[in-house]
This record gives structure tokens, C-alpha cells and sequence, in this order.
């Protein structure tokens, strides 16, 4: 089930997250993330278990995705999919994202959602360049 983060939730998504980055708490302060009018942070939860988030903006109709992440073991389930379509219901005209490029099983689910390459930024990770996608809707 996508929801909402809340702010009592905040210490369990930063459990999640911390598989994703060991040094997550210095780039995303969540609790102003969830608190923002700029920002929407939900997450995917099974069993009262966040499993999945996403945070993204929009401006203009267009989402940004700043971070997306699926607990290993819930992946390959659809999850992400689901996060990344939640996005369509606010009815955007398209979403915007950076990945690094080196990141395979990102790079192929984007793919698969017909994310189109429209520009790299060099050296935009510490070990790589960022492919910036874009996916368009009609």
C-alpha cells in the first residue's frame, strides 16, 4: 500500500535508507522533507513495514524524483513501478530523475517505463556520471 510518510515514521525509514546510503541523514533530513509543501515523501508499506520510498517535487507539471529506493528483498516485486506510476495521478506532464550510471537494475526498470536519456552530468556521483531521464506523458 503507497502512503504518506509520516513523522512518526521517520526513525523506520531512515532504517530502510540506511541500506541504501550509510551516510543517508547528512543528504535527506526527512523530517523537513515531510513537513515541506514543496516536497512529497510516501512510501510503500507491507505488513505495517515500509518497504519501499520515493520523494519527489513538482513544478511546472513536472515531477522530479530525488530518491527512490526498494528494500532488497522486495524487490522485483513491482514496487518501485507502483511508486514511480503514483507520481501520474497528480496529473504531470512528465518526471525527471537522475541515475548513476553504473546502476544496472535502476537503468532497466527505467527502461522498461519508457524513461528516455536526455542528458549525462559528469562526474555527478563520487564513482560515476548520472544519466538524466525523462518520461513523457501524452
Amino acid at each position: 500500500m503507497i502512503k504518506k510518510i509520516s513523522e512518526n515514521e521517520i526513525e523506520q525509514t531512515y532504517e530502510l535508507l540506511l541500506n541504501y546510503d550509510k551516510n543517508i541523514m547528512k543528504y535527506y533530513d526527512l523530517k523537513n522533507y515531510i513537513n515541506s509543501d514543496i516536497y512529497n515523501v510516501y512510501a510503500y508499506e507491507i505488513d505495517n513495514k515500509i518497504v519501499g520510498i520515493i520523494i519527489y517535487t513538482i513544478l511546472c507539471e513536472e515531477a522530479e524524483i530525488l530518491l527512490i529506493f526498494v528494500d532488497e528483498n522486495y524487490r522485483n516485486k513491482g514496487i518501485a513501478t507502483l511508486l514511480i506510476n503514483s507520481i501520474e495521478e497528480k496529473n504531470v506532464k512528465s518526471i525527471l530523475l537522475e541515475v548513476s550510471t553504473k546502476n544496472d537494475s535502476a537503468l532497466a526498470l527505467y527502461n522498461k517505463l519508457n524513461f528516455k536519456l536526455i542528458n549525462i552530468r559528469k562526474n555527478y556521483y563520487k564513482d560515476s556520471d548520472a544519466y538524466v531521464l525523462r518520461k513523457e506523458y501524452l
